[in-house]
């Protein structure tokens, strides 16, 4: 399987067609339970983060959102002692929870409840790229004093420090800020931006939305249908994942679109759509936000690469549970592209 998502080509390929029920008009709908969608992640890192770097003219309205209504999470990180010393590159971890399903409301809640999604964002220290790694949510791992276990209940057990830490022991890295996101944030934020165009590798029906191999153009409810999707497929969860990048890829161009970076109305939007359902940690405030978009000024398009963490097939517990081994060999040459801050020599890392 290939772990770089679906990319955009130039090789005469139809233009987008909208899709959805029956085909019929494309309909905006308000769920408040999703599952399972680890693009959005991204879309908030780039467009909360990203974004603001670029709205110069709409800078005080978009700090004041960002600043009344993106919530500030205390003690995020665990003791010092012992973390990876930090280095000039920046690691955004990115966690899902589905707060809303359990009817908290729009903002992330950082308990009770395993995190459905978990990104790590990777700035290289010359804001070259972005690279983007998905850890697949059973991925079997230590947590720390609490043995082996999946990746996804880290936060049940400790919140997030101990998210933060079992994260840093898999990768061997340390993470510099923590954003949490409820994921019912994808339908209001996807219909702001006016829709976004994703390529599917395959056919496939959903729930009576018909999704085409090839270009497909989706509103917010088409776009949560198409990352929420995994019995459709032979592959389960890591093709899952793989319509999470599509998705993401598809945020983030609609974002750095000329339209939408030349609309200041579309841009507050965008920004009031997703301020309520993020939480993030008490360093990431509006000017940090702001200095990390602007670094990223000329990191668009294809210097946004996705991948997912080297794995070694599926398997279960004695008890029955569902996991996913780590392939270690290639966990070890992604830590040591992480530490000499040269991610960008992996072309592919390795794994399923």
């Amino acid at each position: 399987m290939d772990h770089e998502g679906t990319r955009h080509d130039d090789t005469g390929h139809d233009p987008p067609r909208k899709v959805g029920a029956g085909g019929k008009a494309r309909r905006r709908r308000r769920s408040r339970g999703v599952r399972a969608f680890g693009g959005f992640l991204l879309g908030v890192a780039l467009v909360a983060v990203a974004l603001l770097g670029y709205v110069g003219y709409v800078a005080v309205r978009v700090a004041h959102t960002y600043s009344s209504d993106v919530a500030s999470l205390q003690n995020a990180f665990p003791e010092e002692d012992g973390r990876p010393a930090p280095t000039e590159a920046t690691n955004i971890l990115l966690v899902g929870v589905d707060g809303a399903a359990r009817g908290t409301g729009p903002r992330p809640s950082t308990q009770g409840g395993n995190t459905d999604t978990t990104m790590l964002v990777h700035l290289p220290a010359d804001r070259s790229a972005v690279h983007i790694l998905s850890i697949m949510r059973d991925l079997w791992v230590p947590i720390p004093n609490h043995g082996f276990g999946n990746i996804d209940t880290a936060i049940v057990l400790g919140g997030p420090p101990l998210a933060v830490q079992t994260v840093e022991d898999l990768l061997h890295a340390r993470i510099d800020h923590l954003v949490v996101v409820d994921l019912a944030g994808i339908e209001p934020v996807v219909d702001a931006l006016g829709g976004i165009d994703v390529r599917s590798d395959r056919a496939f029906t959903s729930e009576g939305f018909d999704f085409t191999r090839g270009p497909n153009e989706l509103d917010g409810g088409e776009a949560m249908r198409f990352v929420r999707e995994q019995e459709a497929f032979p592959d389960a969860d890591f093709a899952r994942v793989k319509n999470q990048h599509a998705v993401a890829r598809g945020m983030t161009d609609s974002v750095f679109s000329v339209d939408t970076l030349t609309d200041p109305a579309r841009l507050e939007s965008v920004v009031d759509e997703i301020a309520p359902y993020v939480t993030v940690d008490s360093s990431l405030d509006w000017r940090k936000a702001m200095s990390l978009g602007y670094s990223l000024y000329g990191t668009r398009g294809p210097n946004h690469h996705y991948f997912t963490i080297p794995t070694a097939g599926v398997d279960t517990t004695f008890g029955g549970q569902s996991l996913v081994r780590p392939d270690d060999i290639a966990l070890g040459q992604l830590r040591d592209a992480l530490a000499r801050d040269d991610v960008a020599t992996l072309n592919r890392v390795g794994g399923r």
